[in-house]
């Protein structure tokens, strides 16, 4: 059988030491945003760049719009664009969003700033520089872009089941 006694000290300290730098790691790719699905469903549009890259695609680097997308996020977890798609989405922690629709997969974190020492969450915004699109069915990882994106100014949500307890 396999145990750290075949392999003595040094193995338990290298493993020791490797999932403290996977612990680190981890903290350190958590965002102080802090967005729940109120402050995340509404009408959402995305300015798109080129696309056609793969997944090492880095949307921190300069790039230009060439076309816009208009999706709209409303309960529980429906996605609808303006030709009438439908899809998923699906909040990631209180951090991001994921939509999957017309074949297409988007991720964004939602944007945030420091003001005074606080953090300020600003949902209604994607992170710039993170967030990006690929294929979803079947997974093209060559077809990859940026995108930036807004929630258009909120809107009431009446006869919206999943309303009850929204916060405005």
């Amino acid at each position: 059988s396999l145990t750290f006694s075949n392999y003595g000290a040094p193995c338990v300290a290298a493993c020791a030491v490797a999932l403290c730098l996977t612990f680190a790691a981890t903290v350190r790719a958590d965002t102080p945003v802090n967005c729940m699905y109120d402050d995340l469903v509404g009408t959402w549009t995305l300015q798109l760049g080129p696309s056609g890259f793969d997944s090492s695609l880095n949307c921190t680097e300069p790039w230009s719009p060439v076309s816009s997308y208009t999706v709209t996020l409303s309960c529980p977890n429906k996605a609808t664009d303006a030709a009438g798609n439908t899809g998923v989405f699906t909040i990631i922690y209180n951090q991001g969003v994921e939509v999957d629709i017309a074949g297409r997969r988007y991720f964004w974190f939602s944007n945030y700033q420091a003001q005074g020492g606080k953090v300020v969450s600003l949902c209604s915004q994607t992170f710039a520089g993170q967030a990006w699109v690929h294929n979803s069915e079947p997974y093209n990882p060559s077809n990859w872009g940026c995108f930036s994106g807004v929630r258009q100014a909120e809107q009431e949500h009446a006869g919206d089941s999943c309303a009850v307890g929204r916060h405005h």
